[in-house]
């Protein structure tokens, strides 16, 4: 075998160890810099897992100091003190420019897990949401925001900080603060829109001669037909039709001192004696107002079918026109009240009057962003009678038409794993953006008990599910349910039936209507059908017709 070599002349061997050294050393330069970035990587992977970089907008007051224009990048330090979960709960902030406002957000964390958000710089405490947004009160160099996720008995904690210390903080003399705004000038939990005062009185005096109410309807009323499939967070107030010859002589008075913010005017009136009044010959009609007064910055009382508003109201809020509403720009604008002071006429011949704390979320709603899109003040719905003196709260509490306790009534049935409680049809949200249909609650389920007699079961649901509309608008899309407690029934591998009987309102009826299919599909969804009485069926099986909630 012939090899056939290629010799180099002598002359070209400098030439050819100069190029192989500086190939040689280019791909060694490249290849220490690639080690040196990964090094660079690992070791500030860690750091970055610990530290979120925020936007510090400018200020303009904080409580009753002033802040100097803040330009500088403020850095939130974040630390989990133990490892609930092998995935680290991830927390970012914002501070808000003009409105005096932190909002942290949480990520990352186990969807069973309930949050319970404090910080040193706000009063304020939230649970059972991933969103913690508050006014800050106290001026302080750090602020400092702690997260506590638990699941079942084991809770830990993050805490986020923000470093404030180059914030220079200059107190307002006095003649720079105006009576309105002695108090620490703040914006509502709720909507964060209207400006407030703290309050600690949260005392109630009685707003209407108690001797005229015929009767209280409690919280957690289920009455689709009225775009109330989920159950009602206000209590229906009842006045006898002595308080309606006598209406002349009283108006709903304020029950604690407060401001006005907001006063919306129905776009119809409404019938002073009801619409479905056993009154003859007499359709006088009288103006229908919602009315929302800020007692404090986290305590609201909402009044519903209001009607002729007082003279001193109307001088601050000029005529409002059908379908038009009068709000508040700051808390100078919002109409001042005290306690006992007149506010409007009690409309026709029922009320709905209603008492939000921020400071509470109600543990029976799983998933509580879900209501905060349209009504942000529903998790935070709390027992009126708790703010009345004990001979006022007895002589109202006497009025109440409900069998057992809490007496004043439930409205969050949420379970984990279990049916019971509210749903919502899958692919919508809770005003059904999507408009699948004109009504925004036609999405809308809920599984629960009667609001008067809760040993009875009750079926709410709005006409998406695809029942037939006889059998809809027979019960008006609310249904008692015969079978298994609804509370103990999980995912099984067998779907669950119940009957489905007539419920009117306060009436239980006895009609067999139809034949409700339902399986738990674990991961908080829900599987539902509706069946005719005349089903040819013993042993129902679910079909296309068959619909998806989760929560």
């Amino acid at each position: 075998m012939t090899h056939n070599i290629f010799l180099l002349s002598n002359k070209y061997y400098p030439i050819l160890f100069k190029r192989l050294y500086r190939f040689l050393m280019s791909k060694f330069f490249v290849f220490t810099f690639l080690l040196f970035i990964i090094s660079c990587s690992s070791t500030n992977s860690e750091q970055v897992e610990n530290h979120k970089i925020i936007q510090i907008d400018p200020i303009e007051t904080i409580d009753t100091v002033q802040i100097d224009s803040i330009e500088n990048i403020g850095i939130v330090q974040t630390q989990n003190e133990e490892k609930l979960s092998e995935r680290n709960v991830n927390v970012e902030c914002i501070l808000h420019e003009n409105k005096n406002t932190i909002s942290c957000k949480a990520k990352s964390y186990s969807q069973n897990a309930v949050l319970k958000w404090s910080s040193n710089v706000t009063s304020k405490t939230m649970s059972g949401t991933s969103n913690f947004n508050f006014q800050i009160e106290t001026p302080n160099p750090r602020a400092v925001i702690t997260l506590e996720v638990c699941q079942g008995d084991t809770c830990d904690k993050t805490t986020s900080e923000i470093d404030m210390s180059f914030i220079e903080f200059t107190k307002k003399s006095p003649d720079q603060i105006s009576d309105t705004n002695k108090n620490t000038l703040l914006r509502d939990s709720f909507f964060n829109e209207y400006e407030c005062a703290n309050n600690s009185k949260n005392n109630f005096s009685k707003f209407y001669p108690i001797r005229l109410i015929e009767e209280i309807e409690p919280m957690g009323k289920l009455n689709a037909g009225s775009g109330h499939v989920t159950p009602t967070d206000h209590l229906y107030i009842k006045r006898n039709p002595d308080a309606i010859s006598e209406d002349n002589k009283y108006f709903i008075l304020s029950p604690s001192s407060g401001h006005i913010v907001r006063i919306t005017r129905q776009e119809n009136d409404q019938y002073l004696y009801g619409e479905y009044s056993g009154q003859e010959n007499d359709y006088s009609v009288v103006p229908d107002h919602r009315i929302l007064i800020m007692h404090s910055c986290n305590l609201m009382t909402v009044f519903i079918h209001l009607g002729e508003l007082h003279p001193t109201i109307i001088e601050r809020t000029g005529k409002i026109n059908l379908g038009d509403s009068w709000s508040a720009s700051d808390l100078n604008s919002a109409i001042k009240l005290n306690t006992g002071d007149p506010i409007a006429r009690f409309g026709d011949n029922i009320l709905d009057w209603s008492v939000h704390d921020s400071n509470m979320i109600l543990d029976g709603f799983l998933n509580p962003e879900r209501y905060r899109q349209a009504e942000p003040w529903k998790i935070h719905t709390v027992d009126p009678f708790q703010y009345f003196n004990s001979d006022d709260k007895e002589l109202l509490l006497s009025k109440v038409k409900r069998i057992k306790e809490p007496l004043s009534g439930k409205i969050d049935y949420d379970i984990e794993g279990k049916i019971i409680g509210n749903w919502f049809l899958e692919g919508t949200d809770y005003l059904d953006e999507n408009k699948l249909e004109s009504d925004y609650w036609a999405g809308h389920l809920a599984i629960g008990y009667h609001h008067i007699y809760p040993d009875h079961q009750i079926l709410s649901v709005g006409r998406n599910i695809g029942i037939d509309e006889n059998i809809y608008n027979k019960a008006w899309g609310v249904f008692r349910l015969e079978g298994p407690d609804i509370a103990t029934i999980g995912k099984v591998s067998n779907e669950i039936e119940y009957k489905m009987y007539s419920d009117s309102g306060n009436i239980l009826g006895d009609d067999l209507l139809g034949r409700l299919l339902i399986s738990h599909l674990g991961n908080r969804s829900l599987q539902v059908e509706v069946f005719s009485v005349n089903s040819n069926n013993n042993v129902l099986k679910f079909t296309d017709n068959s619909k998806i909630y989760i929560r």
